[in-house]
């Protein structure tokens, strides 16, 4: 037989943070359109193939499932999708597979990222947008989630090029992308949305901290502005004239929701939708290197300066030969 299985995810994402950092723990529910009783659960992740569907691999440790409907994945470190399916019966008798949900990573330490162009997590109805893999490998191919529609798409190019992605929407809508390869990886996300009157430009992927970087709210139609406000997770931190808010050398106390406020001429208030701004520090790689890299050179001053001492000792020393006959 078969019943209607869905999975359902309990993980909290703001409305516009809608990616989480590595580490999360995400907890999953199964639902069968049945009486529950009797049923076991099991879980699986759904691994990208290179037809572009995907296979599921059952989790660690589940081969006999669970007797209740939920479970948690502790200490997620990258972009996911998860299905779950059920059985019960003797003979044991499975029902479909759920549809793929996903959990969507900040984490950009990945080789691979999907690159948006222009690069903001905004843009207005009909602009042109791309979104790439940033690799020139083939295996590599953009995905798309509607969260408006709540459906998952496969890019597709107008390029013939499998890891770019261009598009131009007449309508307000909220998409979450991110690359995938035939190999079984996922990278992280980013979110894109489009609106209609007034956006703030604000960089889709992480920025690494001591960057310059500038904030600019944009508006649709063509008006008066009197002033421009910008605001930092709900609390006005600048009002003027420009539509611009600069950042000289960002820090981590920079990250945050930021959005921005156009009062026209006409008293009319437009204000922008709420955008996570991800200041990225120095990965631990890099932090390794340059550690690895000062105690060389203490090694090697330490090195050059016995060899000084050796030298120059060996130059005053006396030598004593004492001749018997």
């Amino acid at each position: 037989f078969s019943r209607i299985v869905a999975l359902i995810f309990k993980v909290k994402f703001s409305t516009s943070r809608l990616t989480c950092s590595p580490g999360t723990s995400v907890s999953l529910k199964c639902n069968v359109t049945a009486p529950s009783a009797g049923w076991r659960f099991y879980w699986y992740r759904a691994v990208p193939l290179p037809s572009g569907s995907y296979s599921y691999e059952l989790l660690p440790g589940l081969t006999s499932g669970t007797a209740h409907g939920s479970f948690t994945v502790h200490s997620l470190s990258s972009t996911a999708g998860f299905v779950c399916r059920a059985s019960r019966g003797s003979p044991e008798v499975y029902t479909e597979y759920s549809p793929p949900q996903f959990v969507w990573s900040a984490d950009a330490g990945s080789r691979v990222s999907p690159i948006v162009s222009p690069n903001s997590s905004q843009h207005l109805t009909y602009d042109p947008v791309s979104v790439s893999c940033g690799s020139s490998d083939e295996d590599w191919r953009v995905q798309m989630f509607s969260l408006t529609t709540r459906s998952l798409h496969q890019c597709s190019s107008h390029t013939g090029n499998k890891h770019e992605c261009h598009f131009s929407i007449p309508h307000e809508t909220s998409t979450v992308f991110w690359c995938e390869s035939g190999r079984g990886e996922m990278t992280n996300a980013v979110n894109v949305s489009i609106h209609e009157s007034v956006i703030l430009l604000i960089p889709a992927q992480p920025v690494p901290e001591g960057r310059s970087v500038s904030l600019t709210c944009k508006l649709g139609q063509s008006a008066e502005v009197s002033s421009v406000r910008f605001y930092k997770d709900g609390q006005l931190i600048h009002e003027g004239s420009s539509r611009t808010y600069n950042f000289s050398a960002l820090s981590k106390s920079d990250e945050g929701l930021y959005k921005c406020g156009i009062h026209l001429t006409s008293n009319q208030l437009l204000t922008s939708p709420e955008s996570w701004l991800s200041v990225r520090g120095e990965s631990s790689s890099v932090l390794v290197l340059v550690l690895v890299g000062a105690i060389f050179l203490i090694v090697l001053l330490i090195l050059l300066l016995l060899l000084w001492r050796y030298r120059n000792n060996k130059g005053t020393a006396k030598i004593q030969i004492t001749l018997k006959c």
